[in-house]
């Protein structure tokens, strides 16, 4: 189902310059070959955590369940074209990726 997802996905958008497709689990379903650069957003498992029950949606094992099935950052981290650190506030998230996505595409981001 994913892999259909992101076939339909791409297909829709096959005439853009670039094209920005969100993954939690990119490695773990194998679509890291599909596509052309990875820029992956890292943040501490604990960060994370807090985050995910912050938004209230989720019991503290759902969250434990589905951080169980993603790889850990060492394993995902030599595969990355770029990487974006996500421990600090929104706003130096957004700065990163500013420069990041104004360095890949020469395109000025819009947040």
């Amino acid at each position: 189902a994913v892999i259909l997802l992101k076939n339909n996905y791409l297909a829709k958008y096959k005439e853009e310059k670039v094209v920005v497709y969100a993954s939690a689990l990119l490695f773990e379903n194998n679509l890291d070959k599909e596509v052309q650069k990875i820029i992956y957003i890292t943040v501490t498992d604990d960060i994370l955590f807090k985050r995910a029950l912050l938004r209230g949606s989720l019991s503290a094992e759902q969250v434990k369940n589905i951080l169980s099935k993603q790889l850990p950052d060492e394993k995902k981290l030599p595969f990355c074209d770029e990487v974006i650190n996500n421990n600090g506030d929104i706003e130096f998230l957004k700065m990163q990726l500013k420069n990041t996505w104004k360095r890949l595409t020469n395109m000025d981001l819009i947040i």
